[in-house]
């Protein structure tokens, strides 16, 4: 065993006996509910991030009828804006 591992070993064995065994408790408490931390941060990021609108395939008249929708109330040259309700943002 290289001599670094060695050292480390022992200076984790003198620190741990100096311990009591409530410390050593909340210490591997804090251990495990940090990697637990982790595990969970890791699969929350790692799921898709969005739902898709429409499961089956669109049939071109309907994309054509819901894009003018959309462009037409929601969305007029680059500023939000809906015409029949009169709210919206533009500068």
């Amino acid at each position: 065993m290289p001599e670094f591992l060695q050292k480390f070993l022992d200076s984790v064995k003198t620190i741990s006996g100096k311990l009591t065994l409530v410390q050593k408790l909340i210490g591997g408490g804090v251990l495990l509910l940090s990697v637990a931390a982790i595990i969970v941060i890791i699969a929350l990021n790692s799921g898709s991030s969005g739902v898709p609108l429409f499961v089956e395939k669109l049939d071109i008249v309907d994309f054509g009828r819901i894009t003018k929708k959309l462009q037409d109330s929601f969305y007029n040259k680059g500023r939000f804006y809906n015409h029949s309700q009169g709210w919206g943002y533009k500068k």
